[in-house]
């Protein structure tokens, strides 16, 4: 699990035993359903698939979207969640005058290792622009929030739903540009060719979405912003 994600998954007043978020809510409810007892264990972005692959981890819910070279190293369950990719920076006045990835060219960007909307910021703009000039890179989004409250960097991007949590937790000093530069399905990685696994999870994400448990954790976790996320219903696959 994600430890610094606000409305998705954080680790309170450094607690392992005090988690909050929707990843922590859908874990539970799953483990819940399936007559298991989870055990947390602390992930990054970058260090998802080797606990998969190395047998450290049996399930990892991270915020953790679906494409395919992803699928060639893990089996996905899922998804749960669909977001789009945004950016942040800091409240008017300060920033105003980014609009729109465009604006971030002369600007100085965190972006976290492993992770694809790094990537695709970086690919928007000319080979080459991604020099410590222009890029920061920490191993987790709540270290570049940091730096964007520090004024260190100007913008921070990933998915709506991660962004959401921070700007809801400091209203004040964030805001989101509106962008969508790309849409996220956010999977359950499972070990390669754990498809027995992958399907008794699917029914169990369905049901949670016909009784109604899935849109109260998002509800809980996303305030004002959930709406947009429980318009858009996850397309789950199987009967």
């Amino acid at each position: 699990m994600k430890i610094d994600q606000p409305g998705i998954g954080v680790m309170v007043n450094s607690n392992p035993d005090n988690r909050q978020g929707i990843d922590i809510d859908i874990a539970k409810e799953i483990a819940k359903r399936l007559h298991a007892i989870p055990e947390w264990h602390d992930v990054t972005s970058s260090s998802r698939e080797t606990l998969l692959q190395r047998g450290q981890a049996d399930v990892v819910i991270a915020s953790y979207s679906m494409n395919e070279p992803r699928r060639d190293k893990i089996t996905f369950a899922g998804p749960y969640l669909v977001a789009e990719q945004d950016i942040m920076v800091r409240a008017a006045p300060d920033s105003a005058d980014i609009k729109d990835i465009d604006d971030l060219k002369d600007k100085k960007f965190c972006g976290v290792t492993g992770s694809q909307s790094t990537q695709r910021v970086i690919n928007h703009f000319p080979a080459g622009w991604d020099t410590p000039e222009h890029m920061v890179r920490q191993h987790g989004y709540g270290a570049c929030v940091q730096m964007l409250r520090d004024r260190e960097v100007d913008a921070v991007s990933t998915d709506n739903s991660i962004l959401a949590g921070y700007a809801a937790a400091d209203r004040a000093r964030f805001r989101l540009l509106g962008e969508s530069l790309s849409v996220e399905e956010y999977g359950i990685g499972l070990a390669k060719n754990n498809v027995a696994d992958a399907r008794r999870i699917n029914g169990i994400l369905k049901e949670m979405i016909r009784d109604g448990t899935w849109q109260k954790i998002i509800r809980t976790h996303l305030r004002d912003s959930a709406d947009r996320f429980i318009r858009t219903v996850p397309s789950i696959p199987g009967p």
